[in-house]
């Protein structure tokens, strides 16, 4: 066998590691986003160059603009972080 034919062990539970963490943050994301949907509030962040300048708490009768931006935006972070779970897991099974 060729080492450079057998991928090493450590890529396969570094992408089990990747798919599980992955799932967590999802799992989070989801969570929030369900929480904000069932409250009917939610914490809106103004940033400047991945600098946290602002944040105020926003209802979705007072602020209904703000509040879609803050839920579209986690369903979004939810939805990229299960891809790349789903990218992970199978990375895990491919490689043996």
């Amino acid at each position: 066998m060729n080492a450079f034919n057998d991928p090493p062990v450590v890529f396969r539970w570094f992408s089990a590691f990747a798919a599980v963490i992955m799932f967590l943050i999802c799992a989070v994301n989801l969570f929030s986003a369900l929480s904000c949907i069932a409250t009917g509030r939610a914490t809106y962040t103004e940033s400047y160059r991945g600098i946290v300048t602002k944040q105020e708490e926003v209802t979705k009768e007072k602020e209904p603009k703000k509040y879609n931006d803050v839920i579209s935006q986690s369903w979004a972070y939810a939805t990229w972080t299960g891809v790349l779970c789903g990218v992970f897991f199978y990375f895990f099974r491919k490689i043996e």
